[in-house]
């Protein structure tokens, strides 16, 4: 390592002395401030018996392994209480979980390091692997001895999930954690702690957050919607997919599912009504009631102008449903039918007239056969007079196929 470089753990408990030696106390902690991709230290702390007190940087001379040294007499140097504007390495940063966006997962701070960056000692980066966890308990030389090496954050990835709650970080602006796919983001969510986890909810959108509690169990489903207000939670509830809506309200006992039922429209209410009249394991309790159907006298134009304003999920557009003038599924076509048509044709004469549907009371094990038999992405359910009730998408299918209950996080 660089004399320019050195960690955090490095630098706790050293002495901390003026000009003539004599000891004020030791190092406790750092705090750091400013916008600067590497910010600088703007106090240190010092404990001194059993008070910690906190003093401005500008009254340091030397930082480094074996001392903290003061540029003026001890007699001479303000010593405050914790300033609180500062974020403190030890306090807010050691030993916290950050959310790392860029792996999907939840790390350990174990050290910090910090190195000189334009003339000042500024913290560089954060270390989350096995060899700072050893550094910290003082046998850094068997990390070396096997090899270890160093896993590193950059400072500059960092970012509070709230201005003035530092103790939750990403490691990509906090922006970019909406891009992460909901099974991602609830597999995060799942790994933190109550506290932390609040923190990082209350900083999703709505559409965010229902997609991700979507991909989770009932139980942790609930235990996140209990701890909202009423009114997000109805919101939240509003966004999840009728089918997810369903099968998180079907596995809850009655005392739960009627406080959640309630907070839903009463459109919604009917929908999910009669998604819970079906069994799991039929078409009818593994469909979604979200999905798109169109009159076949519309033109190919005049379906695409309503695709634009209806502006639809990417899962309720896998195929276009058409009916005839009694509500009947009568055909259906790909979003590559209707781009290459001419834009005057009607649906009628563009759609493909063999429908592959299946009845709400088909049994899963059926579903599954037909959605692989026919390579489909989508499958549409019908009643008796085949009408079209709801769609079911490859991903509940696969939810079904994979081992473990994989696809929705268990807490």
């Amino acid at each position: 390592m660089s004399i320019n470089e050195m960690y955090f753990s490095e630098l706790l408990g050293n002495p901390a002395i003026d000009p003539t030696g004599e000891k004020l106390g030791v190092l406790y902690d750092i705090g750091v401030k400013g916008s600067d991709t590497f910010p600088e230290i703007c106090f240190v702390a010092v404990k001194r018996g059993k008070k910690i007190y906190s003093v401005e940087y500008s009254f340091v001379k030397i930082l480094n392994r074996r001392i903290l040294a003061f540029n003026r007499r001890l007699k001479n140097i303000p010593l405050n209480e914790l300033n609180l504007e500062c974020l403190w390495l030890r306090q807010h940063i050691l030993d916290k979980q950050i959310v790392d966006i860029l792996g999907s997962k939840v790390v350990r701070v174990n050290d910090i390091k910090l190195a000189y960056y334009e003339g000042t000692v500024r913290p560089v980066a954060v270390d989350i692997g096995l060899l700072g966890l050893l550094r910290r308990l003082g046998v850094g030389f068997v990390g070396n001895k096997f090899n270890l090496k160093e896993e590193l954050i950059s400072w500059e990835y960092l970012e509070p999930i709230y201005q003035g709650t530092p103790e939750i970080l990403l490691t990509v602006p906090q922006s970019k954690i909406a891009d992460l796919h909901p099974s991602d983001i609830a597999e995060i969510l799942s790994q933190l702690n109550s506290k932390e986890r609040t923190k990082l909810i209350n900083s999703l959108d709505d559409e965010t957050l229902a997609e991700a509690l979507g991909e989770m169990e009932a139980n942790f489903t609930a235990n996140i919607l209990e701890n909202l207000d009423d009114k997000r939670a109805s919101e939240i509830l509003e966004q999840m997919a009728s089918d997810d809506v369903a099968d998180f309200l079907g596995d809850l006992p009655e005392f739960k599912r009627q406080r959640f039922f309630a907070l839903l429209s009463q459109h919604d209410q009917e929908k999910i009504k009669k998604l819970l009249e079906y069994d799991e394991k039929t078409a009818g309790g593994l469909m979604t009631k979200e999905f798109i159907t169109f009159n076949e006298e519309l033109t190919a134009e005049e379906t695409i102008n309503k695709l634009r304003e209806m502006a639809p999920d990417a899962e309720m557009i896998y195929y276009l449903y058409v009916l005839n003038e009694k509500g009947q599924l009568n055909g259906v076509l790909s979003l590559r039918d209707l781009i290459v048509a001419k834009p005057s044709e009607k649906l009628k004469n563009i759609m493909r007239k063999k429908i592959i549907s299946v009845a709400d009371r088909a049994s899963a094990k059926e579903v599954i056969s037909v959605i692989a038999k026919y390579n489909l992405l989508a499958l549409p359910v019908v009643d008796k007079d085949n009408r079209p009730i709801g769609i079911i998408t490859v991903d509940d299918v696969m939810d079904l196929l994979l081992p473990g209950g994989y696809h929705h996080e268990k807490v």
